[in-house]
């Protein structure tokens, strides 16, 4: 990993955990924001083992929360909304004809309003 991708992911996690410090008043976290970008400028090699593990945690959670996200977007919205098409609209595009065909008869004069405003 580049030294600057590095120290980049060190100075967003220590910026992360001073944010936690103004919001939770521990003052852990400022010594660990401290330590970490110390350690991310003064030692290369940790530093880099700290950024690739950010990197990683990154990846596993993203894998992780947009599967959960498409399961609750299906389960949450649009098998309700198939549903409910469903029972309130049932065989709309008339597929389940018994009939021989499914050829529409349509008695019907077309003329110039009907090209007009077409969409």
């Amino acid at each position: 990993m580049k030294r600057d991708k590095a120290l980049e992911a060190l100075l967003v996690i220590s910026t992360g955990l001073v944010l936690l410090y103004l919001i939770n008043e521990k003052e852990w976290l400022l010594y660990l924001s401290l330590f970490i970008g110390l350690t991310g400028i003064l030692f290369p090699l940790p530093g880099n083992l700290l950024a690739k593990g950010w990197y990683k945690l990154g990846e596993v959670l993203g894998w992780f929360v947009s599967k959960v996200i498409l399961v609750l977007l299906f389960y949450l919205f649009l098998l309700p909304i198939a549903l409910l098409n469903r029972i309130f609209q049932p065989d709309k595009l008339k597929l389940k004809r018994n009939q021989t065909s499914h050829w529409i008869v349509r008695n019907h004069q077309y003329s110039a309003n009907d090209l007009k405003n077409s969409w």
